[in-house]
């Protein structure tokens, strides 16, 4: 706060005007997200998980569910939390997929958009069940960007300041696409002493070199400003106040809406990530991902959700 209003005038309106002051801090996620990717490739896939999963593992379920009041829903949750909660235990995709089909029938929408998007959600299960390991890995890369449009389609827009770090994002995705830092990329990972990913090799199974390398940069810039998007942008845009808040506020704010054992058991959780990546680096991120890997399915459940209920702007 201290340091936007340094910045006079122009500080002053960023921190009483939204639309802009998302704007930026976007645009600032892409940027040393895209900094941090090329110079730092597997110090960021192997550690940003461990810094920020948890987080915005609390942040999705408070924003998508909690402040919703989605778990208030019964035939929600059975329809659409089952279904996730089988995936999250045994990994099987059609079966998690079976949440968007359970959320479109437990929504509230008219008939025809509820069953456009019950079609919708059994196609994409029949997918899943045709391609079985290469559906999971394009879910493994699509769920970054869904988080991105969970929160372009959050509300209405006011401006059309949000289109500067949606631009700014694409163009950082065709960038590594392009092969334009792979250079850059492979001198960081021979000049400094790498953390051990090999268990990272899942996101590139298939893929022939040099798109390989290009997929897990990729994976791993969008999986960092998929972490922004939960703990920074998702948080300003779910608020009826457009100006900033203070750090006490923001606290106050999230035990209004987590109970103080759910955020003790969060923080616990960190920190017990944390001690097991100081034995096994590897082993820890790996099982942060087994945890994590319900929230995926989640977000497409939701956003079948708003597609049947029409989400309110």
């Amino acid at each position: 706060m201290r340091l936007i209003r340094a910045f006079g005038p122009l500080g002053r309106h960023l921190v009483a005007a939204r639309d802009h002051r998302v704007a930026v801090n976007g645009s600032v996620a892409v940027l040393v997200a895209v900094a941090t990717t090329t110079f730092l490739p597997l110090w960021v896939l192997a550690f940003t998980p461990l810094l920020f999963g948890v987080p915005h593992l609390i942040a999705d379920l408070r924003y998508l569910v909690v402040r919703p009041g989605l778990h208030r829903r019964p035939w929600l949750l059975a329809l659409a939390g089952v279904p996730i909660a089988l995936f999250g235990v045994t990994g099987n995709l059609p079966l998690g997929l079976l949440a968007l089909v359970g959320a479109a029938l437990a929504s509230r929408g008219t008939p025809l958009a509820r069953l456009g998007t019950v079609v919708l959600g059994l196609g994409l299960v029949a997918t899943a069940w045709a391609t079985g390991w290469t559906g999971a890995l394009v879910l493994a890369h699509a769920h970054n960007l869904v988080g991105v449009g969970l929160w372009w389609a959050w509300r209405k827009r006011t401006s059309p300041a949000h289109l500067v770090p949606l631009a700014l994002y694409a163009g950082a995705l065709a960038l590594f696409a392009s092969g334009a830092v792979d250079g850059v990329a492979h001198a960081a990972i021979a000049a400094l002493p790498a953390p051990e990913v090999t268990q990272l090799a899942y996101i590139t199974t298939g893929v022939p070199e040099p798109w390989g390398f290009r997929l897990l940069l990729a994976f791993g810039f969008a999986q960092s400003v998929h972490y922004s998007v939960w703990l920074r942008l998702v948080p300003e845009e779910d608020r009826v106040r457009e100006s900033s808040r203070s750090v006490r506020r923001v606290v106050n704010e999230l035990l209004d809406d987590v109970p103080a054992f759910a955020v003790l058991a969060a923080l616990g959780l960190l920190a017990a990530l944390f001690a097991w990546a100081f034995v096994d680096l590897g082993e820890a991120r790996d099982g942060y991902l087994r945890l994590a890997r319900f929230h995926g399915v989640m977000e497409l459940a939701i956003a079948a959700l708003w597609l049947s209920e029409g989400r309110p702007r």
